[in-house]
């Protein structure tokens, strides 16, 4: 049973052992077969490699993890860190929260008090315009009566002048009275003497001859003492009518000279810098006024006083064009694009009209000062009304009473005719063209068309001839009366009034007529002045100048230009710059009144019309009166008009009281 047992696991180890050998065997075989197999000390050699590589490994890793382990502390401290930062920026936000809240509250007050504000600014911009409106009815107030005043004082001044004129007309008739009386008597008794010794020493048939030969004595000694006092005012009359007023580019010896008409020869001569072309004019005949070629100012001259160094006025900018009113009151200027209005009285800037394009080149008044008529490098010409364009209403913009636009190159001179309103007006314009316009409807009326652009124009005064200057030195004459009517015409020289002067060397710039029409005056680039004879078309005169003619014109001789005593009637103001002179701190100019006028006030009782023509009337009455001798009732007048100049006076007192009370009572 037990042998029966042990053999199965004899056979077993047995079999073990079998497989064993048979396994070691072929161990033994593929060792020693197999070339790669190694030995033991290659392999111990590679193993002792392996763990020495291993120690390096496990001291890199041992670095690597001390490393890492560092780096995990720092980024739990930065963690850290982070945290405590973030609790402070919460604790910020929460702060910024709270503040942001209060400042939510605060702003919704804010608003309700600016609303509250609105609603006050609202309420005291009301009542500020209504002051305004009060003030300014008041200042309208103020300005017409200082208006009626100034006139008055004026119609007072002229009055005072005529009387003291009539007295001393009133002299000159009683001593030259006198003188007839004695003469009277000296001839009444030469005639008794004659008739006596007729009557003694000639016989009776030679009566007639003695009486004849009396009375031809009687007569010549009449005729004698009829002329010497003519003859004596007349040699006080040899001052010219009309003279020539010139100047050129250069400037050397003069800015502008006054020239006889007659003679040619150099009157007054006024120093001082040079002006620019259409800048030169006469002042109501006491300054003569010209605009700095390139400068921001004008030269002032008064008009007797050639010695004197000139006055300046300053403007806003660069004066391309310059006129004056022949009422004296107003001057325009051309700067840049606008036109600027002054009065003459104060000094104000009364408008700046900017209705052109382009620069300004020529400003024209009508000879009554009602209209103007600017023309620009716009190819436009605008005529205005004086009285649209001095309003008090400074919130309506004026606007042009015509526009002019016929023309399709600039303007390059305007002449204004007679008849104020009712005048013509003629435009020259680089489109070598001439146009003829009516003032009152705007319309054209003639447009002639040349072979070169035309410099200048003007009209004779009965308006038969239009005399154009060309840029190639000729001055072309169209007749205004020929039988043939059209609208548009080109010129053609005929024997029917189309002629051209000949003389210039280069383009004309300036053209002027005598009062009489009989003389033609010329101004051009060759640098002379010529003076033409209108129906011979030859030139009888030529003044030389040092310079390109920029202005050239018969004006009217004024009584004191020969003076030198003389001195003007006002003195010119301090010109504004500005429309506003007390906002722009320039101070509002002394020595003069307002002269813009008004609305009429409710307590007066006529209006600035009629009480004009009233004073002109009562000036006319006292003129005719003190030169037939009536002196007392000329001081009645005159003590009358004195009376009305207090009236208005204490008038103004009173208004300028109340006016002070008003803008200073409290709210």
């Amino acid at each position: 049973m037990a042998s029966s047992k042990s053999s199965p696991m004899v056979r077993i180890l047995i079999g073990f052992l079998a497989l064993w050998f048979i396994v070691s065997l072929i161990l033994i075989l593929v060792w020693a077969i197999s070339p790669n197999m190694k030995g033991e000390s290659q392999c111990n050699a590679e193993l002792q490699t392996l763990k020495d590589e291993f120690d390096k490994k496990r001291l890199t890793w041992d670095e690597d993890r001390r490393a890492m382990e560092t780096m995990v502390w720092q980024g739990r401290t930065n963690q850290s860190l982070l945290l405590n930062w973030t609790r402070q920026l919460q604790e910020q936000v929460r702060l910024h929260n709270e503040s942001l809240y209060f400042c939510l509250e605060d702003n919704s007050v804010l608003k309700a008090n600016i609303t509250s504000l609105e609603n006050e600014t609202e309420l005291l911009k009301a009542s500020e315009a209504s002051l305004t409106e009060q003030v300014s009815q008041q200042q309208d107030l103020i300005e017409y009566l200082q208006h009626n005043l100034t006139q008055t004082a004026s119609k007072l001044k002229a009055c005072m002048g005529l009387y003291e004129a009539a007295q001393i007309l009133k002299h000159t008739a009683e001593t030259e009275t006198v003188a007839c009386y004695t003469n009277q008597q000296y001839l009444q008794k030469q005639l008794s003497k004659c008739k006596q010794m007729s009557h003694t020493t000639k016989p009776k048939d030679e009566g007639p001859t003695g009486a004849s030969s009396s009375i031809a004595l009687l007569i010549v000694l009449g005729i004698v003492s009829f002329l010497i006092p003519f003859a004596l005012r007349g040699s006080t009359m040899s001052a010219p009518m009309e003279v020539v007023l010139s100047a050129d580019s250069a400037g050397l010896m003069w800015n502008c000279a006054v020239f006889d008409i007659h003679t040619g020869s150099n009157v007054l001569s006024y120093r001082g810098g040079n002006s620019s072309a259409r800048s030169l004019t006469v002042l109501n005949g006491e300054y003569i006024l010209g605009a700095q070629l390139g400068k921001n100012f004008i030269n002032v001259w008064e008009i007797q006083r050639k010695d004197q160094l000139q006055q300046k006025i300053v403007c806003p900018g660069i004066v391309n064009c310059l006129v004056a009113s022949p009422d004296g009151l107003y001057v325009l200027a051309g700067i840049a694009e606008a036109v600027y209005l002054w009065e003459i009285s104060t000094g104000n800037l009364l408008a700046v009209l900017s209705r052109h394009y382009q620069d300004l080149s020529c400003l024209r008044f009508t000879d009554d000062s009602s209209h103007f008529v600017s023309g620009g490098k716009d190819n436009r010409a605008l005529i205005w009304n004086l009285a649209s364009v001095v309003q008090l209403d400074s919130s309506r913009v004026p606007e042009p009473r015509h526009v002019l636009s016929c023309h399709s190159l600039p303007i390059t001179d305007i002449h204004c005719g007679l008849m104020g309103p009712q005048a013509r007006v003629a435009t020259a314009s680089l489109d070598q063209t001439v146009k003829l316009w009516e003032i009152s409807s705007g319309e054209m009326l003639l447009s002639v068309l040349f072979d070169v652009s035309i410099m200048s124009v003007t009209l004779d005064p009965c308006e038969y001839f239009l005399f154009c200057g060309g840029s190639d030195g000729n001055i072309f004459q169209v007749s205004l009366c020929s039988t043939a009517v059209s609208r548009d015409k080109t010129f053609q020289s005929d024997g029917e009034g189309n002629q051209v002067f000949k003389g210039h060397r280069n383009l004309v710039t300036c053209l002027s007529v005598s009062m009489d029409g009989t003389l033609l005056l010329s101004g051009s680039h060759d640098e002379t002045v010529r003076l033409w004879d209108v129906q011979s078309k030859q030139c009888i005169r030529c003044i030389h100048h040092k310079g390109q003619v920029t202005n050239a014109v018969i004006v009217p001789a004024p009584a004191n230009m020969f003076l030198p005593d003389s001195r003007p009637g006002i003195t010119l103001p301090r010109f504004s710059r500005h429309l506003n002179p007390s906002e722009q701190g320039e101070g509002v100019a002394t020595g003069g009144a307002c002269l813009r006028l008004g609305t009429r006030g409710q307590d007066s009782d006529e209006t600035y019309l009629e009480k004009r023509d009233r004073l002109h009337s009562l000036m006319c009455a006292v003129t005719d009166k003190s030169v037939f001798g009536d002196g007392e009732n000329s001081k009645v007048r005159v003590s009358e008009l004195e009376e009305e100049v207090r009236t208005l006076k204490k008038i103004n007192k009173d208004l300028y009281e109340f006016s002070t009370q008003l803008l200073t009572k409290p709210n």
